[in-house]
């Protein structure tokens, strides 16, 4: 479902559109994408453990 509550999802996103730069330019990008891109997902899973206790 899509929410405006949060901006997880749109870094999500912004985190795999770097990495696939990174992929195309330099692996030093894309390194960067994907520990952007793992930090985001982990930070989603803590808010969704969190909303889902209320």
């Amino acid at each position: 479902m899509f929410t405006t509550d949060t901006i997880w999802p749109l870094a999500a996103a912004l985190g795999v559109f770097v990495f696939l730069i990174g992929v195309l330019w330099s692996p030093l990008v894309a390194a960067v994408g994907l520990v952007g891109l793992l930090l985001v997902l982990w930070r989603l899973g803590a808010e969704s453990n969190r909303t889902a206790k209320r």
